[in-house]
């Protein structure tokens, strides 16, 4: 190749580099799974104990740059009573004697408020655990929770609790797609 042939070729190559750049910062960000991006989130475990008794263990992760300091789990009314409170953290203090009430009606609810630091961004706090009686029949599911500023007493932000078992793990995913797109991406030198 002499010439503009030559010319034309080496703009295409530095396009397609620029190219296999920019698809590799995207790649990357999608498997680093954005924190910014996430809100924090509630998964449980359920446990069955017998008759219409249950248990819920909970894990709190915390993905905001603030430390999570008090949450809040709801337990419809009509599906949950007899919530008792079964599991204890340091330096939390856990509310449970709000029972649902048919007569207002009005959802019961598990609350916890943080005595110390509270939840570091990007960290986890399990140990958090309520027993109760499950009328809906089946296997209880996930539940709206809100995550609050204990000074404020605003809501921070809310989401339903995921069950612990059933959590994709999307990172991995991308990390094997990228990593077989790594292998497949035809490079020439």
């Amino acid at each position: 190749m002499h010439g503009a042939d030559a010319v034309l070729t080496s703009q295409t190559e530095r396009f397609m580099k620029a190219i296999r750049r920019i698809i590799t910062i995207l790649v990357t960000m999608l498997c680093i799974n954005f924190p910014f991006a996430q809100a924090s989130t509630i998964s449980y475990t359920t446990t069955y104990l017998g008759g219409v008794q249950w248990r819920y263990d909970y894990l709190i992760h915390n993905s905001k740059p603030t430390p999570l300091q008090e949450f809040t789990i709801f337990f419809n009314n009509g599906m949950y009573e007899n919530l008792t409170s079964v599991g204890t953290v340091a330096n939390w203090d856990v509310l449970t004697t709000i029972q649902p009430d048919g007569a207002l009606p009005a959802a019961g609810f598990y609350d916890g408020l943080s005595l110390g630091g509270g939840i570091a961004f990007m960290n986890s706090l399990g140990g958090f655990a309520i027993a109760f009686d499950y009328l809906a029949g089946g296997t209880p599911g996930g539940q709206l929770f809100t995550v609050s500023d204990p000074l404020t007493l605003n809501i921070i932000e809310q989401g339903i609790t995921v069950n612990l078992a059933a959590v994709p793990l999307p990172s991995t995913v991308w990390l094997i797609f990228a990593g077989a797109l790594a292998l497949a991406w035809p490079t020439r030198r």
